[in-house]
């Protein structure tokens, strides 16, 4: 099982495109947050375009629906041990909680008066 810390050490060669490919997604009656990662291929369903969710969980980490995914991760051989729908939602979430950290920061330097 990939450890979180595996899997960013293993993000580096995300795309910005590939990023562009994820959806966060917060599921309102369960408090759950996720990614939906777009299908590359640009296939498409009976639905529409494919994407396949991305989910953390703590007993299997990482989770994704994609074949690799249902199998567990078995075939993958990316030293990351998970499929790029995983690592493309990880560089997602990553991206995400650095510009958080950014605009707090820009938040933090503005004066009281000036917020309200």
């Amino acid at each position: 099982m990939a450890t979180i810390e595996q899997i960013t050490a293993n993000i580096s060669d995300v795309t910005s495109e590939q990023i562009g490919r994820c959806s966060k997604v917060i599921d309102l009656a369960t408090s759950e947050d996720f990614y939906l990662v777009e299908n590359e291929s640009g296939e498409c369903d009976e639905h529409g375009t494919i994407e396949y969710a991305v989910r953390y969980d703590l007993t299997q980490s990482m989770t994704c629906t994609c074949k690799s995914g249902q199998a567990g991760f078995c075939n993958v051989r990316h030293a990351s041990g998970v499929c790029k729908h995983v690592r493309w939602a990880l560089a997602a979430w990553k991206q995400e909680q650095e510009a958080e950290k950014k605009a707090k920061s820009i938040e933090s330097q503005v004066p009281a008066w000036a917020m309200r």
